[in-house]
């Protein structure tokens, strides 16, 4: 089907802020759009190509989006995934309070003990 061919090709395709639709969609909030993505064959752990280097998990962790958690996680997101500054998931979503964020990721085993780098 040529529609399934038009989204293929432009999975993994970046945007000026180096983020992939996945990436972006997560960061959104967009839970319907990111198992969408995560169903076509997106990468579940791309990061962005810059100085910050999230992922989908960093970015749905870091706004607050634990449906997106939920997805990411059902399609083996990487719970433990290092920003460019050496923090994980965890650490973003606890900084900014999402605490159902924070418990999606314990329930998912992520590392309490891990150290950033800053």
């Amino acid at each position: 089907c040529k529609a399934v061919g038009a989204v293929m090709e432009h999975l993994e395709e970046r945007n000026e802020m180096s983020e992939t639709p996945l990436i972006r969609e997560a960061a959104d909030g967009n839970a319907k759009n990111v198992l969408l993505l995560l169903e076509a064959g997106a990468d579940v752990d791309s990061q962005q190509m810059n100085n910050i280097g999230f992922t989908a998990l960093n970015q749905a962790a870091y706004f607050g989006h634990p449906q997106c958690i939920m997805h990411l996680l059902k399609f083996r997101a990487e719970v433990d995934s290092l920003d460019s500054y050496g923090g994980t998931p965890l650490v973003a979503a606890a900084l900014n309070g999402e605490a159902e964020c924070v418990q999606a990721l314990l329930d998912a085993s992520a590392d309490v003990n891990h150290a950033t780098t800053n």
